[in-house]
């Protein structure tokens, strides 16, 4: 009983001392160029601090520090896995991930905005892919002997994002050498950027009911969007906006103040040229805040403005032309369906009124 008791012991002790260990340890690493290793660093992860050109950490005196990517050799951070390279074509070193291995290799690297850069490998040389992103076939064509053959027989997709790029590759991989690599699918890694979005439009605004009639004028809009990318083709977009839009017909004008949500999904076909077009289509709600309808000169009214109910709805369609990473350029379509409270007439007359208000806007915006 005492020799059980005394092997529970040693075996409990062991397992406690091996879970501790475990709590402490770091996956992050740091090894430096000249070979010194740094364990369990804690690695500031932010875009800004962690991207292609250096990295900052906390030193064991909760001083950050920098590390340019020529003072590194590579380092680890959660699940990534990030090698100094030196780019011999720019003469710059760059921090990149491979995620695709085998004759050919493809890594990414991160930019300081969260923007992510493309580069290939062979015979241990590696390319970037930026300056060819619009003439990636001609690319490819002279940098692989086959492969023409290759993209007669398969017609994979070429464009410069990284799910096509990486499947392309893996796809290269197994047709050159079949009996060693085998096709691989991968998750997209797009991340979600801020954007800033201001427009101008023309508005119109169809009045029925007891009152009808067309009211026209401008529109203006300024507000954020988040947008995030789920694959190479769809991305969905969440803007929050604050309007003005206006309207003038012969009796009455329309004064619209609103805080706008209108979120919306966007399809990209490939681009495969320096601007690339997205169709987009969503449905808003329209949160009015000081909108209402003046109808002082109307003889039969008893009141000077009539106000417009608090909610609207409404779709939303778009065109979007990408005109470079950060800007892009916009033509937006929203519809709302407003009602109007009663207008107070001397007459017993049911004098309720809807107004249909219809927007086109060319909208301006530029990404984090």
């Amino acid at each position: 009983m005492k020799k059980a008791s005394f092997i529970i012991s040693i075996i409990l002790a062991l397992t406690l001392k091996y879970a501790d260990a475990q709590k402490n340890l770091s996956r992050n690493v740091i090894i430096f160029a000249n070979g010194d290793t740094l364990n369990s660093p804690q690695i500031l992860s932010n875009k800004m601090l962690t991207n292609q050109d250096e990295i900052v950490y906390i030193d064991r005196n909760s001083t950050k520090q920098k590390l340019t990517a020529c003072q590194i050799r590579e380092y680890y951070l959660d699940n990534e896995y990030f090698h100094s390279v030196m780019i011999k074509s720019e003469n710059i070193c760059r921090l990149i991930t491979y995620e695709v291995g085998g004759y050919i290799s493809f890594g990414l690297s991160y930019a300081s905005n969260g923007d992510m850069n493309f580069y290939v490998k062979k015979n241990d040389e590696v390319d970037a892919l930026e300056k060819y992103k619009y003439n990636l076939k001609s690319f490819f064509s002279s940098y692989l002997e086959d492969f023409d053959q290759f993209y007669s027989n398969y017609r994979v997709k070429i464009s410069y994002d990284f799910k096509t790029l990486a499947e392309m590759i893996s796809a290269y991989n197994a047709y050159k050498y079949p009996e060693k690599y085998v096709f691989e699918t991968v998750k997209n890694k797009e991340k979600g950027r801020i954007v800033v979005i201001a427009s101008v439009g023309m508005a119109n605004t169809k009045l029925s009911g007891y009152l009808q009639d067309n009211l026209n004028g401008v529109s203006y809009s300024l507000g954020m969007d988040f947008e995030s990318r789920y694959s190479r083709y769809f991305a969905i977009h969440l803007p929050v906006t604050y309007n003005w839009t206006s309207g003038k017909a012969t009796n009455m004008s329309l004064h619209l103040s609103s805080i706008n949500f209108e979120p919306y999904l966007t399809f990209r076909p490939i681009p495969n040229k320096s601007i690339s077009f997205e169709f987009g289509a969503g449905f808003g709600m329209m949160y009015s805040m000081n909108s209402y309808l003046d109808c002082s000169q109307l003889i039969q009214s008893d009141q000077n403005k009539v106000l417009l109910n608090k909610l609207s709805v409404g779709p939303n369609f778009s065109f979007i032309a990408n005109l470079d990473k950060k800007f892009k350029a916009q033509l937006m379509f929203v519809q709302y369906k407003a009602h109007l409270a009663n207008i107070k007439m001397s007459s017993p007359e049911d004098t309720s009124a809807k107004a249909s208000i219809n927007n086109f806007r060319l909208m301006i915006s530029y990404s984090f």
